[in-house]
């Protein structure tokens, strides 16, 4: 056997192995699922959704946030303008709802190059002085009425903990595009999540639900320290991190619902998804090549040929890589 091909075999092995942890990190992940979730003593949360434009199901999304099993609450809903569509969805919204804790407001603070960031800060503006928490998400999340004691629930158990944020699967999926997109979400993306966050510490957060501890986001600077950055998910994790401060891993795992996509729009997304990660973590996303077996596998049997060991390679890489998928 060639140099060439010892070389490949290693990196087909070790991907494997990757999947494997990353399979049992699913399986902790799932079993703390199942936390304790009663009490009296929540803080006052606020979820700020800024929106743009009209999401596929926008009224669905948006409602769903208005519903939950949380004693004092305020939901946010911001647009940069009045014109835009998505105001008139959250009016919508706010106008369904009868407990009267939702509002939309329009406008934008600042100059940044982050747009979503100025919109929100004009959010912000409007928020009660009582909020202790305050609970991000991007405008095409849903979720059920266990989402805000879920995702503040690891803030409100441990000091060292100053932000959470969740992992998200795809829904609705009705076109080959959608399809490639949740396999490149639960199948690539979570699994990297959830090893990273069994084995050492989040240094970021993901932009499907953030939650943070209003005291710490201030002392880190708030709003104004990110509205030049384009990955600004990335960024409120990594200020309260830097502040001294953890970021955990909710137990909850945040939908996205998905229209009826082209290739071409996928591939569009997963590309600009991809570069920004290369952006704001050049090496891991370097090594994240060692992570596909099934390429290495391929590369491998191609080196060592079509004998029992090139076919043990291959076969075996893709039924550990299906089988780890699946349990994810």
């Amino acid at each position: 056997m060639s140099s060439t091909a010892v070389i490949l075999l290693i990196l087909a092995v070790g991907a494997n192995i990757y999947h494997i942890l990353a399979a049992f990190c699913g399986i902790l992940f799932r079993l703390r699922q199942k936390s304790d979730l009663t009490g009296n003593n929540w803080p006052k949360a606020a979820c700020l959704k800024p929106l743009c434009g009209n999401d596929f199901e926008a009224f669905l999304n948006l409602k769903s946030f208005l519903n939950q099993d949380y004693p004092d609450y305020e939901v946010i809903f911001g647009t940069a303008n009045k014109e835009d569509a998505a105001y008139q969805i959250a009016c919508a919204v706010c106008n369904g709802n009868y407990t009267g804790h939702a509002k939309a407001v329009s406008g934008e603070i600042g100059k940044g190059a982050n747009r979503k960031v100025r919109n929100l800060r004009n959010i912000y503006a409007n928020l009660s002085p009582a909020v202790e928490i305050i609970v991000l998400s991007d405008s095409d999340t849903r979720v059920t009425k266990s989402y805000l004691k879920n995702i503040i629930a690891p803030i409100q158990n441990d000091p060292t903990v100053g932000a959470a944020t969740s992992i998200y699967k795809i829904e609705g999926v009705s076109s080959l595009g959608g399809l490639l997109e949740a396999l490149a979400v639960e199948a690539t993306f979570v699994p990297g999540v959830l090893v990273v966050a069994t084995f050492s510490d989040l240094k970021y957060a993901f932009g499907a639900s953030i939650a943070v501890k209003h005291s710490d986001f201030l002392r880190a600077g708030g709003f104004a320290t990110i509205e030049d950055y384009l990955a600004d998910d990335y960024q409120i994790g990594n200020i309260i991190y830097n502040g001294g401060k953890r970021v955990a891993l909710s137990s909850y795992v945040v939908s996205i619902v998905v229209p009826k996509q082209s290739l071409k729009n996928t591939f569009a997304h997963l590309t600009r998804w991809n570069r920004t990660i290369r952006i704001c973590e050049p090496t891991g996303y370097l090594f994240s090549i060692i992570c596909y077996c099934t390429f290495w596998a391929v590369a491998a049997f191609a080196a060592i040929g079509a004998n029992q060991i090139g076919w043990t390679v291959l076969g075996g890489s893709c039924i550990i890589r299906s089988l780890t998928s699946a349990v994810i």
